[in-house]
């Protein structure tokens, strides 16, 4: 495995970040999606909206090597999973599983006081083995959710 590293993201990476889940949205998920499910995610993608996000209480986490993006994760309080996208040249490495981690971590972090804790993601068709594999199970069958398919999901676990 390449030699990466996760930080949480500084607010002049917005623009970057913005661009990169575009890339990875529209390489995997796009031709999946309602045309009103890619204008709404291109607008939560939006630089400005990543900004947005974060001082309304997100946390936005880059897993990079050197200085290049390999992947990008986001949570909201008190234990959702608002994305986790690996660039393309990462898949496969173990990148997404080394983010996922550290957004765990901060989950549960955030959320001490609790004695168990659900974490909770809206996956992707393109996603769904993978959380699968980190034991999340679904909850309803798949729908679109503002235009994008999605399999709601949950992981329990103790904090």
């Amino acid at each position: 495995m390449k030699n990466l590293q996760s930080k949480k993201m500084l607010p002049s990476e917005a623009s970057e970040v913005s661009s990169k889940l575009m890339e990875v949205f529209n390489a995997f998920v796009a031709s999946e999606c309602t045309e009103s499910g890619r204008r709404g995610f291109a607008v939560y993608a939006a630089a400005e909206n990543i900004l947005a996000r974060m001082r309304e209480g997100a946390e936005v986490w880059l897993l990079k090597e050197e200085e290049n993006i390999a992947a990008v994760g986001e949570f909201v309080l008190p234990a959702h999973i608002t994305l986790l996208f690996v660039l393309p040249a990462y898949q496969g490495s173990g990148a997404g599983g080394l983010l996922f981690k550290r957004l765990i971590d901060r989950i549960q972090s955030r959320n001490k006081d609790q004695a168990d804790l659900k974490i909770t993601v809206n996956a992707v068709p393109a996603a769904q083995g993978f959380y699968k594999r980190l034991g999340f199970v679904p909850t309803t069958e798949w729908r679109y959710i503002e235009g994008i398919p999605s399999v709601p999901m949950v992981l329990e676990m103790p904090c």
